[in-house]
C-alpha cells in the first residue's frame, strides 16, 4: 500500500500525469473547471492560461467559453479581445445556451460600449489639447534653424513650423538651435550639445559645459583638463586638450594650449588643425583678413597664413573696421589702414584711450587719467576718426546695438543714488530718456530692450515704446510674436502685451 502511494505521488510530482492518455472532451472540462475556479477568486492570468489550454483540447469554443472568456478579458482590461470574443458568442453562440448565461454575457455588450466611448472621448479630448498646445507652442517658440524653443511647466523642447514637438520638453534650459546644435542642461551648471534629433554630442569624460564655435564645431569644457574641440559631423573627431578655445571667424579661430606654453596663442583651421603655430602672447580674432597679435611686447596684425602684414611696433592694437583700424604708437593713438599708413593723428593726452569696436560705423571711447576720483570721460567717434559726440562726464557710454550703430548711456550718479539708463544715437541726441533702472538687449529681439522701472521689468522697442507692460519680476527672452518670457508671482510664464497668460 505505502509503495502504491509513493508511485501515485511520484507520478503527479514529475509531470507524468500530464502524459495520461484521456480523451479532449475530459481534459478540456478538467481544463474548463480550473479556468472558472481561478476565475472566481480573481485570479484572471491564470484563468486566461486555462481557458486557452480548454479551446486547445476541445480544437474549437463554444458559448459557456466564450460566456467566461468575456468576463475574464474585461477583468484583465484587455477590451478589444474582450469585445471580439462578445461578437462571436452574439454571432455564433447566443442560440445555444441558456437564456441566463445569454443574458450574463450580454451584459458587457453595455460595458464595453461605454469603454469604447470613453476612450473615444478622451481621444478627441487628447486632439484637441494637442491642438491647443500646438498653437500656442507656435506663438511663444523662439525660433532658429526651423525649431523653436519652449518651455512647457518649467522644462524646455523644441517644436516644428507645425508646432509639434520633436524635442521633448524635458531640459531645465537650452539654447536656440545655432550651427545645427542647442546646449542644454538637464542637471545645474552641466550643458551639453544636441543636435535637432535631440541626440546628445560625444563628449569628453568630465564634461562641464559645451558651446558652439562655428564652421561645424563646438568646444566641450573640462573642469580640470580644459577645452576640447568636436566636430558635429564626425562623431570620431576630438582634439585636445587646449588651454582655451575661442569662435571661429571665416576659417580661423584662436587657441591657447596647456602646459609651459598655456600663455601662448595660435590659431586652428576648420579641420581642426593648427594653421598657425601657437607662438603669440595675445591674438584676437580675424576681422577683414587680418588678425591683431602680440610678440615680444609688440602688437602687430598677421593674415590667415600666419604671414606679417604689418610689423609688430604698437603699444594698443583695435580690430579692422570698414578698412580702419585704431593703434597707439610711441605714445600717440593712430587710426591706420590696412597697409600700416597713418590715416588720422590724435593729439597727444595725458589720459589713457581706450578705443572702441565698431558698431554700424560709431563706437564708444573712453579718457581715464588713472585716478580713480576722478570720472572717466565718454565721446563717440566714427570709423573716419571724427568725434561725433564730444567727451564729457555726465554719462557712461556703451555701444548698444550693432545694426543700428545706438548708444546706451547711463548718467554716472551721485553718491547714493542708483544711475539711470537711456539710449541715444551717434550724434548724442537723446532718443529714450534715462529714466530706466536697467536696461539691456532683449535675447530674441533684435529691436526691443528689457528695461526695469519702479521695481518691475518691461519691454520697449528702440523708440521707446512700450511692447510689454512694466509689471514682471524679471524678463528672458521675447519671440517675433511678441509673447516674452516673463517672471511673475515667483513663476516663469509666457505673456503678451494684453498680459494674456500662454503655455509655461
Amino acid at each position: 500500500m505505502k509503495n502504491s502511494v509513493f508511485i501515485i505521488f511520484l507520478l503527479i510530482t514529475t509531470n507524468v500525469f500530464t502524459q495520461i492518455n484521456i480523451d479532449s472532451n475530459s481534459k478540456a472540462k478538467l481544463y474548463f473547471i480550473e479556468a472558472e475556479r481561478n476565475f472566481n477568486q480573481n485570479n484572471f492570468k491564470e484563468a486566461s492560461k486555462y481557458i486557452e489550454k480548454t479551446e486547445a483540447a476541445l480544437g474549437d469554443t463554444n458559448g459557456r467559453i466564450l460566456n467566461l472568456k468575456v468576463k475574464n478579458l474585461y477583468n484583465l482590461g484587455k477590451f478589444e479581445a474582450a469585445s471580439e470574443a462578445l461578437e462571436l458568442f452574439m454571432n455564433v453562440y447566443a442560440s445555444s445556451v441558456t437564456a441566463e448565461l445569454k443574458a450574463d454575457t450580454e451584459s458587457y455588450f453595455i460595458k464595453l460600449e461605454r469603454y469604447f466611448e470613453n476612450k473615444e472621448k478622451k481621444k478627441e479630448e487628447e486632439a484637441i489639447k494637442n491642438a491647443k498646445l500646438r498653437n500656442k507652442a507656435l506663438k511663444v517658440a523662439r525660433f532658429n534653424e526651423g525649431l523653436g524653443l519652449v518651455y512647457v511647466n518649467g522644462k524646455a523642447g523644441f517644436v516644428d513650423l507645425e508646432g509639434n514637438f520633436v524635442i521633448e520638453p524635458k531640459y531645465m534650459s537650452a539654447t536656440i538651435f545655432s550651427d545645427g546644435t542647442s546646449q542644454v542642461k538637464e542637471v545645474k551648471d552641466k550643458a551639453y550639445l544636441i543636435d535637432k534629433l535631440g541626440r546628445k554630442m560625444k563628449s569628453p569624460k568630465n564634461y562641464y559645459w559645451a558651446m558652439s564655435i562655428g564652421g561645424g564645431f563646438a568646444k566641450i569644457n573640462t573642469k580640470n583638463e580644459g577645452d576640447y574641440i568636436v566636430s558635429k559631423n564626425n562623431p570620431s573627431f576630438i582634439k585636445g586638450p587646449y588651454y582655451l578655445v575661442y569662435n571661429f571667424s571665416g576659417d580661423r579661430a584662436v587657441v591657447k594650449k596647456k602646459g609651459k606654453i598655456k600663455n601662448k596663442c595660435g590659431f586652428i583651421d576648420q579641420r581642426g588643425k593648427e594653421a598657425i603655430p601657437v607662438q603669440y602672447d595675445y591674438c584676437n580674432y580675424f576681422s577683414e583678413g587680418l588678425a591683431a597679435v602680440k610678440s615680444n611686447g609688440k602688437y602687430g596684425y598677421i593674415d590667415v597664413w600666419g604671414k606679417t602684414v604689418i610689423p609688430f611696433k604698437y603699444e594698443y592694437v583695435k580690430n579692422f573696421v570698414d578698412g580702419l583700424a585704431f593703434v597707439k604708437e610711441n605714445g600717440s593713438y593712430q587710426m591706420i589702414d590696412k597697409t600700416g599708413k597713418i590715416v588720422k593723428k590724435f593729439a597727444n593726452t595725458n589720459h589713457k584711450i581706450t578705443m572702441p569696436d565698431f558698431y554700424n560705423g560709431n563706437g564708444v571711447f573712453e579718457l581715464n587719467d588713472g585716478n580713480f576720483k576722478t570720472p572717466k570721460k565718454y565721446g563717440i567717434i566714427d570709423s573716419k576718426g571724427k568725434v561725433t559726440y564730444p567727451v564729457q562726464s555726465t554719462y557712461h557710454l556703451t555701444n548698444y546695438n550693432r545694426l543700428y550703430g545706438l548708444i546706451q548711456f547711463s548718467t554716472t550718479g551721485v553718491k547714493g543714488k542708483k544711475p539711470k539708463y537711456g539710449l541715444m544715437n551717434a550724434q548724442g541726441k537723446k532718443i529714450i530718456p534715462e529714466v530706466y533702472d536697467y536696461f539691456s538687449k532683449l535675447w530674441g529681439g533684435g529691436d526691443y530692450i528689457a528695461a526695469k522701472k519702479n521695481g518691475k521689468y518691461g519691454v520697449i522697442d528702440i523708440t521707446g515704446k512700450i511692447i510689454i507692460p512694466f509689471k514682471y519680476e524679471d524678463i528672458k527672452h521675447i519671440n517675433k510674436n511678441d509673447i516674452a518670457l516673463v517672471k511673475y508671482g515667483g513663476k516663469w510664464i509666457y505673456a503678451d502685451a494684453n498680459g494674456e497668460i500662454y503655455l509655461r
